[in-house]
């Protein structure tokens, strides 16, 4: 009489199955939608970071700019003032 016990139907060998079609479906249906997220937020804050830094860069710019025709309006000699209308002699 054959045995009925094969080497493929052991107990232990689909308790490993289950086991790691559970493993892979908690991976799959979990931990990668968490990564993507992870992912998404970091790209997110990496987008605003960038444009804060762009921002910051064109303020300091104009800064700069608005300062340097400041001093160049300072430095220019300043037009002769007019007699005042009480000095005058006609």
């Amino acid at each position: 009489m054959p045995d009925d016990r094969s080497s493929d139907n052991r107990p232990g060998k689909e308790g490993l199955a289950v086991l790691g079609i559970g493993a892979l479906a908690i991976g799959c249906c979990a931990g990668l939608p968490l990564l993507v997220a992870f992912a998404g937020s970091v790209a997110v804050g990496t987008l605003l970071g960038v444009g804060a830094g762009i921002l910051g860069a064109v303020a300091l710019v104009a800064v700069v700019v608005l300062r340097n025709r400041a001093r160049r309006r300072a430095c220019e000699p300043r037009p002769p003032r007019r007699a005042p209308l009480l000095d005058r002699r006609d």
